[in-house]
């Protein structure tokens, strides 16, 4: 991804059904820990929950999430901060390239 599609991806714009893929795998994992330590009714699982929920009601891409302030700290700060971390590592470059092999 270039740096532009990041800054769209942060800015809640997500471009492809792959990326939302990405996006979506990652807020799973995020609430999977929150899960393993008990915290499903802290107010940050239900942000992420909303999220998860929008990116997977999404009918076509580009598809523009509306975020409030928190879920779009967690969003940026969390979720996309981590995918670009995993994507400049290598670890995502098929998965967001669209490749079959991708690791997450």
């Amino acid at each position: 991804m270039t740096k532009q599609e990041f800054a769209e991806l942060y800015a809640g714009k997500i471009n492809s059904q792959t990326i939302a893929n990405a996006v979506t795998n990652e807020i799973e994992a995020h609430l999977e820990m929150y899960r393993e330590d008990g915290l499903e009714d802290c107010p940050n699982y239900e942000d992420l929950e909303m999220i998860l929920n929008d990116i997977q009601n999404a009918k076509s891409f580009p598809f523009q999430l509306t975020l409030h302030t928190t879920a779009e700290d967690l969003y940026q700060n969390c979720i996309i901060e981590n995918i670009e971390d995993l994507f400049s590592g290598g670890r995502m470059y098929e998965e967001l390239r669209g490749g079959q092999n991708g690791i997450m």
